[in-house]
């Protein structure tokens, strides 16, 4: 979480720093702003995201070890994960909100059309994890509909409500500002919140984990 307080204070001076147009400045705001690919920030996310599908990976293996309940749907996280790190690292969903836009115009809260086919593969993939989440322990459960609240929150909610201020909003306005900022620091604070949720997980089930392609027993210590 420190990581992310830093990197979050970095954002904020790159804010500050916006107004003055000259190469260092430019070069300081698209190195540490939320709102710019392929930089600090988004290589963070990225890593983020990768360790949540890696341990979900590890718990997945782990249980089909041992032949438990549930291995599919742990795989299917993984995968999830995976993919929505290449998402973060790529924009994806950017570059599928342009092939829908390039065939319907959208305005408004829906102005970044991904935001529909992404809504609804997350309520398709909750209405499916219900049941999983039921079966994990309470600590887990609440951690986890927690962590994704806030990643989906951010990432789904706060991109809505971009859409629906920014054509009417100047460039750089401060609600607008404002909104990418949340929208990043949830994001990250929930896959954060996710890792130490898994962390603890694999704590509590599986004190000694085998990893795929590790010779060695890793023990994870309660």
């Amino acid at each position: 979480m420190s990581v992310i307080a830093a990197l979050t204070v970095a954002h904020i001076y790159s804010l500050v720093r916006l107004a003055e147009h000259d190469y260092v400045m430019d070069r300081v705001v698209w190195v540490l702003n939320f709102d710019q690919e392929l930089n600090i920030p988004s290589a963070f996310s990225f890593a983020l995201l990768i360790c949540c599908s890696a341990l979900l990976a590890c718990i997945a293996y782990s249980s089909s070890l041992k032949k438990l309940n549930f291995t599919l749907h742990w795989w299917i996280l993984s995968a999830i994960f995976c993919f929505l790190a290449f998402d973060e690292a790529f924009s994806i969903h950017e570059a599928i909100g342009d092939l829908i836009e390039s065939r319907q115009s959208t305005s408004g809260a829906l102005k970044y059309v991904w935001v529909v086919p992404y809504g609804v593969l997350a309520l398709l993939v909750l209405s499916t994890y219900v049941k999983f989440l039921i079966h994990l322990p309470v600590i887990h459960r609440v951690l986890f509909i927690v962590a994704g609240g806030l990643y989906v929150g951010g990432a789904l909610g706060m991109e809505l409500l971009e859409g629906a201020i920014v054509d009417t909003c100047p460039d750089y306005c401060l609600p607008l500002l404002v909104m990418v900022t949340l929208e990043e620091l949830m994001e990250m604070t929930g896959a954060a919140l996710f890792i130490y949720a898994l962390l603890h997980f694999i704590a509590i089930r599986d004190e000694q984990l085998h990893i795929p392609g590790v010779r060695h027993l890793v023990t994870i210590q309660r």
